[in-house]
């Protein structure tokens, strides 16, 4: 077996197994035969290792392998996620974690959660069990969904809601609202967005797992776009 000496001084010996690589670091070079033997009995540590990985710890790594391909704000949602759930739950090892756990996690959460949101918490449950646990079936009766029947302002709610913004701080975002902006995109604007009477809308601003704000990318490739407003809001001046 191939004894490597690294540039700190220690000794690394590796091997391919069952298709992962294996690496253990001696701080002196050891013989043939510890060298062995310390490979022998690396996958049963690793194995250990996972076995009493708990769905907190899980969790973490899951969103950390995810953190530069999601948005700041999905990172943060995730990342607070586990501290939402029960303890009981949360600090079971992810391998002992049976069906029976889930639905009884998902019938504590329905108690005092919205449909939607339960959807959304299992739905990264499932996420954080399948990238450890590939081969579990995993089927949880859910709540049923509510339907949503959102207000819907008339004309004359809209005119009363510009009047009172008018001359105010809000004035110049809720006019952007009605061009269909999201709050975060209406947050990320600059005078530099500003061309003419046509304003260009590319990116978003958002809180990111430190409670900071950021700027990323619009949510949608669809949503990178720019509108035609009408002159008094071109010409605002703060």
């Amino acid at each position: 077996m191939k004894i490597e000496k690294l540039p700190s001084g220690s000794y690394r010996i590796r091997k391919m197994y069952k298709g992962q690589m294996y690496t253990v670091v001696f701080n002196e070079k050891p013989t043939q035969k510890e060298a062995m033997q310390a490979m022998a009995a690396e996958p049963d540590k690793i194995k250990s290792k996972k076995y009493h990985l708990t769905f907190t710890e899980a969790a973490q790594q899951y969103t950390e392998t995810k953190e530069h391909v999601l948005s700041p704000k999905t990172v943060k949602e995730y990342l607070e996620i586990p501290s939402r759930l029960t303890d009981d739950f949360t600090n079971k090892p992810i391998y002992d974690i049976t069906q029976i756990d889930i639905q009884k996690e998902i019938n504590i959460l329905a108690k005092t959660l919205a449909p939607k949101t339960i959807r959304n918490y299992h739905g990264f449950i499932s996420s954080v069990l399948g990238m450890f646990r590939p081969e579990m079936n995993i089927s949880t009766t859910l709540p049923q969904k509510i339907k949503n029947e959102p207000y819907i302002p008339t004309d004359e709610d809209i005119k009363r809601l510009l009047q009172a913004a008018q001359g105010s701080m809000f004035e110049i975002p809720i006019k952007l609202a009605c061009y269909g902006l999201r709050r975060s995109e209406i947050c990320s604007l600059t005078i530099d967005d500003l061309n003419g009477n046509t304003l260009a809308i590319d990116s978003a601003k958002v809180l990111d797992k430190n409670n900071q704000w950021v700027e990323k990318q619009t949510k949608t490739t669809a949503s990178t776009r720019e509108i035609v407003i009408s002159p008094p809001i071109s010409r605002f001046n703060p």
